[in-house]
């Protein structure tokens, strides 16, 4: 059986992987601080033409100082790529060992060798740049107009604010976008995943339970055409009167405030009074109107 925290490590990296190319004008903008005209991914395959195995590697134990890693390589002739063949070996074999290495390339040809033994400046490796998500202002990413920096926001520091408020507003930025449901499942289905990583897929879970709804009204173009232009006798009243009573089932639900709601559905706080006292009346009519068919 598959171990889940293995699982789930490769869940986000496939998420990240994906996500990586819409991403890269905050990473390099937002978080690295650069501006740039342009980008290019490259193949992310590297060349399988290196020869990757050393002609000799000894773990080799002093008695006056702690064991390490000697690597040998034999040369005939000078080799212009020699210094950086060792870097790798070097990084390589340490990754490996966990013991400093040591190298030695012993010449074996008929005249001293002129190989340089170091790197350029420009190409040594000095370090990384660790990029802490946890400590970059959600809101960063939750302003954004891109569903896949949004996404992100719920791996940054929400600060003072709680995470409930935070995750309410990321899936109203979502929705704000006006995107369609199959963009919204896929966010929605990433920040699931992403969410286990803060504890938090119970709360996202919770408030998606509730997307289906939004999204269908939102789509609803009877609904959108309503609001546009009003009721008008004899314009598909049926439709409207459905999507009246989804929008009062949302606001049953006590989990969205009017100022919520009304920013969830684009319309104003006037308008959305008007939508659910309609369909509060309607509802009792139809209530009434079962009341009186029973026997």
């Amino acid at each position: 059986m598959a171990d889940p925290k293995k699982q789930g490590h490769k869940d986000y990296d496939r998420i990240m992987r994906e996500n990586i190319s819409p991403l890269l004008p905050a990473i390099v903008g937002k978080l690295l601080g650069l501006e740039v005209d342009f980008t290019r991914r490259l193949s992310k395959e590297l060349p399988k033409t290196l020869d990757l195995s050393p002609d000799a590697v000894f773990e080799v134990s002093p008695r006056e100082i702690d064991k390490f890693i000697l690597h040998i390589e034999f040369q005939t002739r000078d080799d212009p790529t020699m210094a950086s063949r060792m870097a790798l070996y070097k990084m390589l074999l340490g990754g490996l060992y966990g013991l400093e290495i040591r190298q030695c390339v012993i010449f074996l040809g008929s005249r001293p060798s002129k190989m340089k033994v170091e790197l350029p400046e420009s190409v040594k490796y000095t370090g990384f740049d660790i990029l802490n998500l946890c400590k970059v202002d959600y809101s960063k990413f939750k302003d954004s107009d891109t569903h896949e920096e949004i996404v992100l926001s719920i791996l940054s520091d929400f600060s003072t604010e709680n995470a409930e408020s935070v995750v309410r507003s990321i899936f109203q930025r979502l929705l704000a976008l006006g995107s369609t449901q199959s963009q919204v499942e896929k966010s929605i289905q990433q920040l699931l995943v992403l969410s286990q990583l803060r504890n938090l897929d119970d709360l996202v879970t919770q408030y998606s339970k509730d997307m289906p709804i939004i999204i269908d009204i939102r789509e609803n173009a009877m609904f959108k055409e309503g609001q546009m232009e009003g009721r008008k006798e004899g314009r598909k009243e049926g439709q409207m009167e459905g999507s009246r009573r989804t929008l009062l089932k949302m606001w049953q639900t006590g989990r969205f405030t009017m100022e919520t709601l009304a920013d969830l559905m684009e319309m104003s706080q006037e308008e959305l009074y008007q939508q659910l006292e309609l369909a509060s009346e309607e509802e009792r009519l139809r209530q009434g109107t079962q009341d009186n068919a029973e026997p």
